[in-house]
């Protein structure tokens, strides 16, 4: 008897990678309404697309490597896969001979177009033909450099009150064509009257993060701010600017006595309170936070001079500490001062570090009446 068995070939099939290479452009293109000029003009520099096959053989048979010059039967299509649609040479495309697509048409502002590549591939251990489809997106969008605008979400002149609760300052900016946002505008912070691009070693800048800075308000006395914004097709750049200042606004202040004002036998202490309110907030809680205060005393006579009773907003202090006299009046003044925004602390002009870190501190602003 006869007994028969077959040996076969087998091989596993190919790892392939089709792509279309894009040369002289991304395929996006922006148009100059006020000069009808296309950026890119494809109809000048055309947009070249390259079908590029990649080819790795498991079994190490073939080459490994490009073998886009293999391809066959490459074809182009705009939008819609049939004749009517099909991309032939013409006066402004060109079709090479090895499938290359060099698309010399302009994209009619505010539309797109689907640019679809099919192309075939002989697997020449197998005889197998295997079959390749890609799409390539070009769109056009209007842009008229008159209507371009850059809106930062903070006024020219920006005061920064100490009392809010709030101190870190978010600055959001925005580029416009007419109505419409720009994407993909490019975005810079600088410190104009310091002539040096902003950055977050710099205590004031918490966060600079492409169209948004954050600010923090408790290290700025004096802060001009400058966005520059870029065009991501034109290049154009635009400006917009705000002056960060610090300001108190209108508050009020007054020396109260609460306890001790008429000194009778049975008084035992005298209080002294300084008050401090605004028209929004009322009475400060805390107003040692935004104030330097110096309460002190004196008695109503001549050449007498003025004591130090306290530095802060309240003091208490027994009546016999000051020797009351009938007939001799004692009188009590507060020194109110605002204080600058935080100052990094140096000795001999050099910075000075607590564990490494720099140190900053509030500093009165206007000099002490109180000799």
């Amino acid at each position: 008897m006869l007994v028969k068995n077959v040996s076969s070939v087998v091989y596993d099939p190919l790892v392939v990678v089709f792509d279309v290479i894009m040369k002289g452009g991304n395929g996006q293109q922006m148009k100059e309404i006020s000069t009808q000029r296309f950026d890119p003009d494809f109809s000048v520099t055309p947009l070249v697309l390259e079908p590029f096959l990649q080819v790795t053989d498991p079994n190490n048979t073939l080459q490994g490597g490009d073998w886009s010059s293999s391809l066959f039967n490459v074809r182009w299509y705009l939008d819609v896969e049939n004749a009517a649609h099909r991309i032939l040479t013409d006066a402004q495309n060109t079709v090479r001979d090895d499938g290359t697509l060099v698309w010399g048409t302009n994209t009619a502002p505010g539309t797109s177009h689907t640019l679809i590549c099919l192309a075939q591939f002989i697997d020449p251990r197998r005889n197998e033909v295997l079959s390749f489809r890609k799409m390539v997106a070009v769109g056009c969008n209007a842009v008229n450099s008159a209507m371009l605008d850059l809106v930062i979400d903070a006024p020219l002149r920006c005061p920064i009150y100490p009392f809010k609760q709030t101190y870190l300052r978010k600055i959001t900016a925005t580029m416009y064509n007419g109505a419409n946002v720009v994407q993909n505008a490019t975005f810079q912070w600088a410190v104009t009257d310091e002539h040096h691009m902003a950055s977050t070693d710099d205590p004031r800048f918490t966060e600079i993060t492409g169209n948004y800075i954050v600010v923090d308000t408790r290290y700025v006395n004096k802060l001009m701010l400058e966005c520059r914004a870029t065009h991501p097709v034109t290049g154009e750049v635009l400006r917009a600017r705000t002056k960060m200042h610090r300001w108190y606004g209108q508050y009020r202040e007054r020396l109260d006595l609460p306890r001790g004002a008429a000194v009778r036998p049975e008084t035992t202490e005298v209080e002294a309170k300084v008050v401090v309110s605004t028209n929004r907030l009322g009475e400060l809680q805390h107003p040692e936070q935004y104030f330097d205060i110096v309460i002190a005393w004196r008695k109503e006579l001549p050449g007498e001079s003025w004591k130090v009773l306290a530095y802060g907003p309240n003091k208490t202090i027994p009546v016999r500490d000051l020797q009351p006299k009938y007939g001799v009046r004692t009188e009590f003044a507060a020194q109110i001062r605002e204080l600058s925004e935080l100052r990094l602390v140096r000795i001999d002009r050099q910075p000075v570090l607590i564990n490494g870190n720099h140190v900053y501190m509030r500093v009165p602003i206007i000099s002490s009446d109180v000799n």
